[in-house]
């Protein structure tokens, strides 16, 4: 299971949004949790295994970034 959602905005509440996310992926154990999101939200959420960070823009399929 794939689970994605929209998180771009500034980088307090992208760490906001992170309990939620950790929760999420307690919940559902073996699903893929992907983000769309900007650059500030890219640095952060790559830094975790359980988040595929997708950078969201004009160039999205040549910006993406999948995590582990």
């Amino acid at each position: 299971m794939n689970i994605g959602f929209y998180r771009a905005s500034l980088i307090g509440d992208n760490m906001v949004a992170l309990y939620g996310i950790y929760a999420m992926k307690c919940l559902h154990p073996d699903a893929t949790l992907i983000v769309y999101t900007n650059a500030y939200g890219i640095n952060l959420y790559s830094q975790f295994h359980f988040i595929c960070p997708y950078r969201c823009g004009r160039d999205e399929r040549k910006n993406a970034y999948r995590g582990h």
